[in-house]
């Protein structure tokens, strides 16, 4: 579960998964850094839905105004190098990211 971190409201239960990119070798010349043969992490959760209304790409706010991340209904390439596609990405600077907690079975 995602929760923005100004507010704390939970804005997404899940997340998916992508398998990791090649890193810097991934991208086009004038986007690539120094660091050209480290492996780099992803900075941004992927959600599997956000309410885009009738827009194909634009900004993922929180109901507080808060800017979560970027949505791109044709795809977006990871910070790792992966091209996620439809991709609602929520960076993760901005949400904190908890597991709900098991509610205990009586007996």
């Amino acid at each position: 579960m995602l929760k923005c971190r100004q507010c704390r409201q939970i804005v997404a239960h899940e997340t998916i998964e992508h398998n990791q990119g090649v890193g810097q070798q991934a991208f086009e010349y004038r986007k690539r850094t120094t660091e050209l043969n480290k492996t780099k992490q992803c900075n941004s959760w992927f959600l599997g839905h956000w309410d885009t209304g009738e827009e194909i790409q634009g900004r993922m706010d929180c109901t507080c105004g808060a800017k979560l991340g970027t949505f791109h209904l044709a795809g977006l390439a990871c910070s790792c190098g992966t091209w996620v596609s439809p991709a609602f990405a929520v960076s993760k600077s901005k949400v904190d990211r908890s597991h709900p907690v098991d509610q205990p079975t009586s007996h």
